[in-house]
């Protein structure tokens, strides 16, 4: 079984553990041999992208974990591995830094190197900056360092900016079981090639990674390829292209199932949208910072939010904004991201925070008026409002307000958890405006919007 992992050969190290475990049970205890065994398949399932079998497995092993037991380090990083892949993040610190004080206390060097190698992978995801930790760093560019290590530090310098032109990363071999480090080292040399101008290169290395992980049936690694590959399509405008791939993950999520690759998957599908992107999918998605904080992130910065974007995020969020227009006026709300709303003018829509899409295309007179309040910042006068959104000369308090608080109350009704609550457009002494609560962004249109009769 060791040697079946260790040449990538997941689906033969699967029937084989089931002919193991078969023995085991007919035994009817847990021995540690039987434990062993459900370690194996616990890892083959992560692997395999099979996450709520693994799920079922760690907790059967729950009970037998202590802070003396030999198995519990295992037991630990096979976890967190299947929680990096499924999405379940929160947390994932401490649970790395129990992991290496296990490793510490019980004299283990594997649960020592998987806390550093998690550590990198997390800081990746995570996209803060030197959360890693130096003494992780140090280790793993060490000259004897584990390739995996080496690979997961050297693609944390690619996305910090930091890699080194003359750095170097393992090639994936042609031997088709080379195993996990083949499959990492085309994922890695796609990000390397990607940060350094060569999309078509990327692509190519990202296609080869996927394809290899396919064949061996390691789909987490097969959904990080992808996810490669997706950024690549982006920075290259391929958004065709993209549409295919970013289904491909969609599967892959739904499958498995994992939230991390389930949010890529609408993240990229939000980019393929023929008015640019979906910016309803994007507000759902800016909250995901415990799930896929790459998508978070990414998305938080395309709606206007000032953001830490690392060397591959501003590839493609750039990229986005060359192709589509943005970025983003935020009104009402400065600093930190804050769930909101917005104005979409190229869709002639409105979204709410919790991603919900307003078609307002047969209401061209509210879109004018939000459009226009927009444009003054956020507030307006009953008088500038009526002139604004009408295309009239002259205001008439007894002709016109009956006008206004009739389209300010058929605005209430669309964007308001409840109407009478008027938390996102309230009442002032000259007029309405946006309330602060929340944030309002907007989206301009890229021709201005018509005359409203």
């Amino acid at each position: 079984v060791i040697l079946l992992h260790q040449f990538g050969r997941l689906r033969d190290a699967k029937h084989l553990l089931d002919e193991l475990a078969h023995l085991a049970d007919r035994h009817g205890t847990l021995t540690f041999r039987a434990r062993y065994l459900l370690e194996r398949h616990l890892e083959n399932a992560v692997q395999a992208g099979r996450l709520d079998e693994a799920r079922t497995i760690v907790e059967k092993l729950r009970p037998l974990a202590t802070d003396n037991a030999l198995t519990t380090p295992a037991h630990t990083a096979l976890d967190v591995m299947r929680r990096l892949a499924s999405g379940d993040l929160a947390g994932l610190e401490e649970t790395l830094d129990r992991l290496a004080r296990l490793g510490e206390t019980t004299k283990n060097a594997a649960a020592r190197f998987w806390a550093d190698l998690f550590r990198l992978r997390l800081a990746v995801l995570r996209g803060s900056e030197n959360s890693a930790g130096d003494s992780v760093r140090a280790r793993a560019t060490q000259s004897g360092a584990p390739a995996l290590m080496r690979l997961a530090a050297l693609e944390l310098s690619i996305h910090e900016g930091t890699m080194r032109r003359e750095a170097k990363y393992p090639a994936p071999k042609d031997d088709p079981f080379g195993g996990d480090e083949a499959i990492v080292a085309g994922i890695v040399a796609g990000k390397a090639a990607l940060v350094s101008g060569r999309e078509n290169a990327a692509r190519e290395h990202a296609q080869e990674a996927v394809r290899r992980a396919d064949l061996l049936g390691h789909g987490v690694l097969a959904a990080e390829a992808t996810t490669v590959l997706c950024d690549a399509q982006v920075v290259a405008g391929d958004f065709a292209a993209l549409a295919k791939s970013s289904a491909r993950l969609k599967a892959c999520g739904a499958s498995f199932p994992s939230a991390r690759f389930d949010a890529t998957a609408k993240f990229f599908e939000a980019l393929c949208a023929s008015a640019g992107p979906d910016m309803a999918a994007l507000e759902s998605l800016a909250s995901t910072n415990n799930i896929a904080p790459m998508v978070a992130r990414r998305a938080r910065a395309l709606l206007g939010t000032p953001e830490h974007l690392d060397a591959l995020d501003k590839l493609v969020v750039d990229a986005i904004a060359r192709s589509s227009g943005l970025p983003v006026q935020v009104l009402g709300a400065t600093g930190p991201f804050k769930p909101g709303w917005g104005i979409d003018s190229r869709r002639h829509a409105l979204w709410l925070p919790s991603g919900k899409a307003i078609d307002l295309a047969h209401h061209a007179l509210l879109l004018s008026l939000l459009e226009f309040l927009a444009a003054q910042g956020g507030s307006g006068t009953k008088e500038a409002l009526i002139c604004g959104a009408w295309k009239i000369s002259s205001y008439h308090p007894l002709r016109h307000d009956m006008r206004l608080h009739t389209a300010v109350r058929r605005i209430r009704v669309l964007i308001e958890d409840k109407p009478t609550l008027q938390r996102r457009l309230v009442k002032t002494e000259t007029g309405y405006a946006f309330g602060s609560d929340e944030p309002c962004r907007w989206r301009r249109s890229l021709v201005a919007p018509g005359k409203i009769r």
